[in-house]
């Protein structure tokens, strides 16, 4: 393995911008390639990657890639996928003969097992799951990140085997060093919390998008019971799956939503954008798993149910592929 790794990352909204930024601020010695559609690649060829009021960084232009096909000829030791979930249904078929068996892949994205995606098309690759325990928002024409909350530590654990202890423990080291505190865990700990930042996001996410309503105005008394259900039902799905996350799980739950603050989650942006956003991999996946497990869960069958129908209103989603747990009784 080279001394000067080569790491790349997919997808350089919010999550992406942030994870870059610790990398260059760690001053570690590897190469960092920036990967995402051409717009945002423009962008930051013209104003740089702008973190809140730090000093904008620019790239060398051959750093920033705006097509996944340029992979070829940028073989990257890391690559992580800061991309939305659902995208990779369109990525990994694109990478498939675009990089090395012993690149290390780390999905590091939300929602219920991305990862398996990642590791059932590359099964030969060492893979990774990082779970991010902050979270930010793009604004403005210049593409500048705000990080708006952080909750330490973030979680990374393999999910394939393979050579990649030495390139995780370097990508942990420069993160932390960062300002982006990062530990390693095994891959069985990493699915558990993995799940539970799931349900977190299952009983806020949609209930914003859906109700134009703040983080903090969602935790507000006239819908917390409802909120405090939702989690009721992930944590009884986990429950099924053998993630036991102790007696005071719902009340621990609820006190970390109320730290969110007076922003909205990504899931309200990507409806207010008419973009496609991560339901299923989220909500839709409890209820998937709950129908799977003997589970009742009505208020994320309803929540899924609702944030379906207002994909396919906005013609972001095609009516027929409505997700066939949505079109059986509840």
């Amino acid at each position: 393995m080279p001394s000067k790794l080569k790491i790349a990352i997919l997808g350089v909204g919010p999550i992406g911008s942030l994870i870059s930024s610790a990398l260059l601020q760690s001053r570690f010695d590897h190469e960092l390639f920036l990967i995402d559609q051409p717009y945002r690649i423009g962008q930051l060829a013209q104003h740089g990657l702008l973190i809140g009021d730090a000093q904008a960084v620019l790239f060398p232009r051959e750093q920033l890639i705006d097509s996944l096909l340029q992979l070829e000829h940028h073989p990257v030791d890391i690559l992580c996928f800061c991309t939305k979930a659902y995208s990779l249904n369109t990525i990994l078929p694109l990478l498939k003969n675009k990089i090395s068996r012993s690149t290390l892949l780390i999905s590091i994205q939300n929602g219920i097992d991305p990862e398996n995606l990642i590791s059932a098309s590359f099964p030969d690759n060492p893979v990774a799951r990082m779970v991010v325990n902050f979270a930010g928002g793009l604004e403005g024409e210049n593409g500048k990140v705000l990080l708006n909350w952080f909750h330490p530590p973030n979680v990374i654990g393999l999910v394939n085997p393979g050579p990649a202890d030495h390139q995780l423990e370097i990508l942990i080291e420069a993160l932390s060093k960062g300002g982006l505190t990062t530990e390693k865990v095994p891959g069985v700990e990493m699915k558990k919390k993995a799940f539970y930042k799931a349900i977190l996001n299952s009983a806020l996410s949609p209930l914003c998008a859906l109700t134009d309503l703040t983080m903090s105005q969602a935790m507000g008394p006239s819908c917390r019971p409802l909120v405090a259900q939702i989690l009721e039902e992930g944590l009884a799905v986990a429950h099924k799956l053998g993630f036991d996350y102790g007696p005071q799980a719902l009340t621990q739950c609820l006190g970390y939503l109320d730290k969110g603050g007076d922003h909205y989650p990504s899931m309200w942006h990507d409806l207010e954008a008419n973009r496609l956003s991560e339901i299923d991999f989220i909500n839709g996946r409890i209820v998937e798993l709950g129908r799977r497990f003997g589970v009742n869960v009505p208020h994320n069958y309803l929540l899924t149910a609702l944030m379906v129908s207002k994909e396919i209103q906005a013609k972001t989603r095609l009516s027929e592929d409505m997700p066939a747990y949505l079109k059986m009784s509840q």
